[in-house]
């Protein structure tokens, strides 16, 4: 496992493909400012999300078929599509290790939310991409980093 950036985490490469998580329950408690409101919380953690993203990008730039694969509530359909992303069915295995961390998410999700949260299942996709699609769509996904940053300078200010 390798921090991409502060709440994305990647396997090492196996069979041409990486699987990305989000960060720890302790990322969550020990990086999020307790004084932030939750929108604030939540771009910061999608800002991070991207930003390991290009990181993965950019470390992997010349092996083009190389596939990105991951699940998340955070991220819309939209949004990953834009970015590159096709949405897969998430798998039977993938479920059953969703459900046995259930708790974990609940505390991810309510550190995000600042409230008790609890994370819809049937919300949770799975997608994938090659570095060439994700390539092809990086002006897109620096975009929308860029103005989740901006948005966070902002409301620090």
């Amino acid at each position: 496992m390798k921090y991409e950036s502060l709440f994305l985490i990647s396997e090492k490469e196996k069979n041409n493909q990486i699987t990305i998580h989000g960060g720890t329950l302790f990322d969550y408690y020990f990086t999020l400012n307790k004084n932030s409101s939750a929108k604030e919380r939540k771009n910061l953690i999608l800002s991070e999300y991207l930003k390991g993203l290009l990181h993965i990008l950019d470390s992997h730039k010349d092996n083009l078929s190389l596939e990105i694969i991951g699940s998340t509530y955070i991220l819309n359909q939209r949004t990953a599509e834009k970015m590159g992303f096709d949405v897969r069915k998430t798998n039977m295995v993938q479920l059953i290790i969703l459900i046995l961390n259930y708790p974990n998410l609940i505390c991810t999700k309510s550190f995000a939310s600042k409230k008790l949260s609890f994370p819809n299942l049937k919300e949770i996709r799975t997608y994938k991409a090659n570095i060439q699609s994700l390539n092809n769509s990086a002006a897109t996904i620096r975009k929308i980093q860029n103005a989740l940053e901006r948005n966070l300078s902002y409301q620090n200010s």
